[in-house]
């Protein structure tokens, strides 16, 4: 029986040349009918990208690879890491982001749904739970994802990062990433690295895919789609998705969040608000214990002199319940033999629901409350209270919407010879907004609590239940932060051969690009207000910018097939430039050199020198962007402290110096291939924020420019007279200290590091053995805090890149059976961040994933095309490591998965 050597593809590649059927662009859905009738006397029924004719090839082999401009090129000095779309199927997991992180060099620091308990790298205003890609740990916002090699929407509330998930994987030929960093091309974010998802074009048929998934308390469902025509002189791609996961509860994996961490050396963290709840006396200011029941009529007596504490996960999700609905589209048209258009487009809407815990509050009841506890004859001064409405009115309830969608088209014209002229134009947009109604608006707080009449007033001495759902709720304020990201973007370019050579012929690209981007971020709230019907904005920001680029590129080949030799079979030459002028920001000329020279055949040398550039986020620019004032009274031993927070206009451009070297070696027929890239990175002038809230701010010498101790009058007043400061509740003579807590240029990072791959497949039986690992070693990361502050070592410290993350993988497969075994690796590291001091070592974390696959085509009839697998993620149900970041978290959201053993079902079926 033939073997079936494409079936098994479950390692990652690093490539060094061109590859085919990438994708020119998606259609928007209404072109299907037009192009059904069109392909319907000319088109195959092949059901897979296998059907393409020799003009598809020739069109393939022109297209732009990522990393370059030129066509028929492979990024000289640079590796692209791929996954193909059979790789992605074998992972056993549901979306694009997923997929992503399976890379080793992309890292789950920063914003994500499952990120919690850290805001490291912006993590925490992350509130519609979007899934970034972070090349490197270096940030979301140092990773420029492309689709087909355009620009995408930012989105997120601040409109910081793109999720990945917004593209179904079944409509996606293959994911190419380059951790290299490639401004000289893309231009803005590509410091890290840029991640290209590449559509499927050419395909031809209809092919479903139906997914269930289980964990302890948790559960997927997917259905998705894609049909494709085509016909001679172009074709038509639709693919869609509905995906949807449960909620997972924090219950449910309660282990992981205790509050009281005694037993281990913390401390009782468990919070006193509770149902029932504590009382202090307003005299001795001792807490006492509420005894439960009604909570009508109690005396000193009747309480207990140890205070109630609740568990910090009740009522809490770790995941939202999440939908979505994806859709993409492209369309290829030739419509001369020199004129080729395309037209291309998605659209996805993703919903979340999450339980957002306890409704608590800590008030202080008047005497006039009827359920007031007097500790002494005569006493009519305020005592707290510390209550929690989660048996009167259930936990907080939180829900979401993101919706994000782009338009794009262009023209190819090949104007003579093998140069050619390409213009294309896209419109997108993001939007998000989140609701919350847990904050108790304080105003209705007390004016219940002072209501003498019991039938009326707030009872916050029982055991829950007491109040209405629907009297709780009259007090409860709501506040939702919306963001929205607007992108227009024109770009034209010309490419192709300006002259021979003896190794080959010189190819040269040179072109512009326009595009105009508009944030507006704003929130509302109704929790300072004296009715709910009364809605306050706060924050109103909205700004835009104009970018205008030049780009170039040339590829010298010196030696090629020609002229080389042994000792010399090939030496390359790479150069690219690109200038960017930003309207608000400036203008930056960031230039990149690669060059690659195989001795013989079979072993490739190559290395990579550039710089690159990251403008500011617009809502990091406007000063008005999620821009507040915080009054911190009696700060410990800092005195009256005021913090202010907001974007900063003076920022400047982030930047940073790459340079690589590394080395492929595939010895010709053996089934054998494995690469090592050194990497290099000096990055400057990082957007961060001091700490908030944090005596750090005053012990670290780092923090010092941000810092004013003592500040004269008219400084103070400076922050008061801020139109988002709101009403001080410091007098500004009285004021000890002001920190600077908004968007600075303030950090610096350099990182070094090995990026390694080994693949090896041979026949075995009558199939094909795969096996393969592939990981990155770093040997330095060090940050300085401020642009004053030292570097320090940060390198497997938690909140950092680990050292070392790998993921190995073996399999076995013919046409109708397929195993492929996943072992995933990150590596011991340091805890200093939690509540364990100075210092816990958190273990090494090692799953095994393992996916089953079986085609029944060879029964034939309605099992034609028809395949099942099933899959386990994290087949040994590994515990995420002990890690006490938190003071009501021990485990590391950055690095472990609390989802546990997660078994997936799924059904594809070709027609």
């Amino acid at each position: 029986m033939p073997t079936n050597r494409n079936r098994l593809q479950g390692g990652y590649t690093m490539r060094f040349s061109p590859r085919s059927h990438v994708a020119l662009g998606m259609a928007s859905f209404f072109a299907l009918a037009v192009a059904q009738q069109a392909a319907a006397q000319e088109s195959t029924t092949v059901p897979t990208d296998a059907g393409a004719t020799a003009a598809d090839e020739q069109r393939d082999a022109e297209i732009v690879v990522t990393g370059t401009n030129l066509r028929g090129v492979a990024p000289v000095g640079s590796s692209v890491i791929t996954i193909g779309q059979q790789a992605m199927q074998q992972t056993g997991l549901a979306t694009t982001s997923d997929i992503l992180k399976t890379i080793p060099q992309v890292t789950s620091l920063g914003p994500g749904e499952a990120t919690i308990g850290t805001n490291v790298n912006s993590a925490s205003i992350n509130s519609t739970r979007a899934n970034g890609v972070n090349l490197r740990g270096l940030g979301v916002q140092a990773t420029l994802t492309l689709l087909d090699g355009r620009r995408v929407p930012p989105g997120g509330i601040s409109g910081q990062l793109f999720d990945a998930s917004v593209i179904p994987a079944i409509a996606l030929e293959r994911i190419d990433i380059v951790a290299d960093g490639a401004s000289a091309t893309y231009g803005s974010d590509a410091v890290a690295g840029v991640a290209n998802l590449i559509l499927r074009r050419n395909f031809d048929g209809l092919e479903t895919s139906g997914r269930y998934a289980t964990a302890n308390g948790y559960n997927e469902w997917q259905v998705s789609g894609v049909l494709g025509r085509k016909w001679a002189t172009g074709s038509i791609t639709v693919a869609g998705e509905y995906y949807y996961h449960s909620r997972l509860r924090q219950e449910d994996r309660a282990s992981l969040f205790p509050c009281n961490q005694t037993s281990f050396g913390g401390t009782n963290n468990c919070s006193f608000n509770n149902a029932p709840g504590n009382v202090t006396d307003p005299v001795t200011g001792i807490r006492y214990g509420l005894p439960g029941g009604s909570g009508v009529g109690l005396t000193p007596a009747q309480l207990s002199t140890t205070p109630n504490y609740s568990e910090a996960y009740e009522g809490q999700d770790l995941l939202p319940e999440t939908r979505r609905w994806g859709a993409v589209a492209r369309l290829d048209q030739e419509l001369a033999p020199n004129l080729r258009a395309w037209a291309s487009g998605f659209y996805s809407k993703r919903t979340l629901e999450q339980r957002g815990g306890r409704i608590d509050v800590t008030a202080f009841v008047p005497s006039s409350n009827p359920f007031y506890i007097s500790f002494a004859p005569g006493q009519t001064a305020p005592q707290q209270v510390e209550y929690s409405f989660i048996d009167d009115a259930g936990p907080a309830r939180i829900t979401g919407l993101e919706s994000s969608y782009q338009i794009a088209g262009g023209l190819d014209w090949d104007v003579g010879g093998s140069w050619r002229v390409s213009v294309q134009a896209s419109h997108s947009r993001t939007e998000g907004e989140t609701f919350t109604n847990q904050n108790p608006n304080f105003t209705l707080l007390y004016a219940a609590l002072a209501d003498p009449n019991p039938a009326t007033s707030l009872n916050l001495y029982g055991s829950g239940g007491v109040n209405t759902a629907e009297r709780i709720r009259s007090i409860l304020g709501s506040f939702r932060p919306t963001g929205s990201y607007n992108m227009d973007l024109v770009n034209l370019k010309l490419d192709g051969e300006l002259f021979q050579i003896p190794g080959g012929p010189v190819r040269v690209a040179v072109g512009g690009e326009f595009h105009r981007d508009f944030y507006v971020n704003a929130s509302y709230e109704s929790i300072s207000t004296t009715s709910l019907s009364q809605v306050n904005t706060l924050g109103y920001a909205a700004n835009g910018r104009d970018v205008r680029s030049a780009f170039a590129e040339v590829n010298f080949p010196l030696v090629g097939a020609a002229n080389g030799g042994p000792g010399l079979e090939r030496l390359e030459f790479n150069a690219a430039a690109r200038v960017d002028d930003y309207s608000d920001s400036g203008s930056t000329t960031n230039p990149k050199f690669g060059i690659r020279y195989d001795p013989f055949e079979g072993l490739s040398l190559h290395g990579s020198y550039g710089t690159s550039f990251r403008a500011p986020l617009l809502s990091d620019v406007n000063p008005a962007s999620s821009a507040v004032v915080f009054y911190i009274p009696n700060f410990g031993p800092f005195g009256n402290v005021v913090q202010y927070a907001g974007g900063n206009a003076n920022l400047k451009p982030e930047t940073a110096t790459t340079w690589s070297l590394g080395a492929k070696f595939t010895p010709k027929a053996s089934g054998f291939s494995a690469s090592l890239d050194y990497f290099n990175i000096r990055y400057n002038n990082i957007v961060e924020t001091a700490p908030f809230y944090s005596p750090q701010v005053f012990s670290d010498p780092a923090y010092a420019p941000f810092v004013i101790l003592n500040p004269t009058l008219a400084q103070v007043q400076a922050i008061y007279a801020l139109p988002w400061a709101g009403t001080p509740t410091i007098a500004a003579a009285d004021v000890d200290a002001l920190v600077d807590v908004r968007r600075n240029n303030a950090a610096g990072i350099k990182m070094q590091g090995l990026d390694f791959v080994v693949n090896y497949q041979s026949a075995l039986g009558d199939g094909t053995l795969v096996t393969g690992v592939s990981g990155t070693y770093l040997l330095s990361f060090k940050k300085a805090l401020s642009p004053n502050a030292p570097f320090v070592d940060r390198l497997n410290e938690a909140n950092y890149p680990l050292r070392f993350r790998a993921r190995g993988n073996i399999g076995w497969g013919n046409e109708a059976v397929n195993a492929t075994l996943f072992v995933n690796y990150s590596n011991a590291y340091d805890n200093t961040i939690g509540t364990i001091q100075p210092v816990q070592r958190v273990s090494a974390y090692t799953t095994v994933d393992l996916t089953l696959g079986y085609d029944l085509s060879r029964l034939d009839g309605v099992f034609n095309g028809l395949s099942v697998s099933v899959s386990a993620i994290n087949l040994f149900d590994k515990d995420p490591p002990f890690a006490a970041v938190g003071l009501t978290q021990v485990f590391d959201s950055t690095v472990s998965n609390p989802i546990g053993r997660l078994v997936a079902f799924s059904v594809r079926k070709r027609f």
